[in-house]
């Protein structure tokens, strides 16, 4: 489960990502003018390059594909390794070895 802002993140208004989920909290009139400003809940604002909006605003999907991808690679190490020369145990502490970059990525985005 992460736990970043929710929901379909793109490049809103006025150098901002935005979301299209609502965040689980009462809205002010404030609120609802940013959200027409910015098109959308802001995730973040003041983004002078176009390219730094589009990765922030795919980021999400990044680490979902992943988390996806660490997850087969290591099953995917692990079964060869097991067929081929290793030990259920050797396997396992190999695959963990070389997808060891990976999920310290995925700890890096998730802020743990």
């Amino acid at each position: 489960m992460t736990k970043h802002t929710a929901g379909n993140w793109k490049i809103g208004n006025a150098n901002s990502v935005v979301t299209d989920v609502r965040r689980d909290r009462e809205h002010t009139e404030i609120d609802e003018k940013s959200i027409l400003f910015y098109g959308g809940e802001l995730i973040c604002e003041s983004i002078e390059n176009k390219s730094d909006a589009s990765l922030i605003a795919a980021a999400p999907e990044l680490l979902e594909a992943l988390e996806i991808v660490t997850r087969d690679l290591h099953e995917a190490i692990y079964i060869q390794a097991v067929k081929t020369w290793a030990t259920e145990e050797i396997a396992y502490k190999h695959a963990t070895a070389l997808t060891e970059k990976y999920r310290v990525l995925i700890a890096k985005a998730k802020g743990e």
